[in-house]
């Protein structure tokens, strides 16, 4: 890889990071404002407890699992970035064979190449359909790895 596009992705990746913990500081706000009971919410004052405010509130299930996303694609892209700084960037994790540019400028913090997420997708599909237990639908393991 040139060092220009080296330089493109690594501005993508600081890019990203610094949107990520941005949105992930306004959505543990907002949780925190939800958890207040100066909120003003009638059915939060009513409560004894702040895990009763939030149990089966589906406002609040959503923000959990959006940040545990953005988190999760927060450590991805500091990985990346650590491994463009200990010259490790760019290469399939399984196979070590260098990722194509468009596929890191499309997922910059990919660890993959396109055959072995492929064939990693593939497997994952042969284990659930062989009665391995389902994954959770907000499961981050699945980011653009």
């Amino acid at each position: 890889m040139e060092q220009h596009q080296l330089d493109e992705l690594r501005e993508i990746l600081v890019v990203r990071k610094n949107d990520l913990q941005t949105i992930i500081s306004g959505n543990e706000q907002v949780l925190k404002e939800q958890l207040s009971p100066e909120s003003g919410n009638e059915s939060q004052l009513d409560t004894n407890h702040p895990a009763d405010m939030i149990s089966g509130d589906p406002d609040y299930d959503k923000e959990i699992a959006l940040i545990k996303r953005e988190r999760a694609e927060l450590a991805l892209v500091n990985a990346a970035l650590a491994r463009i700084s200990q010259d490790r960037f760019g290469y399939c994790d399984e196979c070590e064979m260098e990722i194509p540019f468009a596929r890191l400028k499309a997922i910059p913090f990919t660890k993959y190449c396109i055959e072995c997420k492929e064939d990693k997708d593939a497997e994952a599909k042969l284990r659930v359909g062989a009665g391995a237990p389902q994954t959770n639908p907000h499961d981050v393991s699945q980011l653009g790895l």
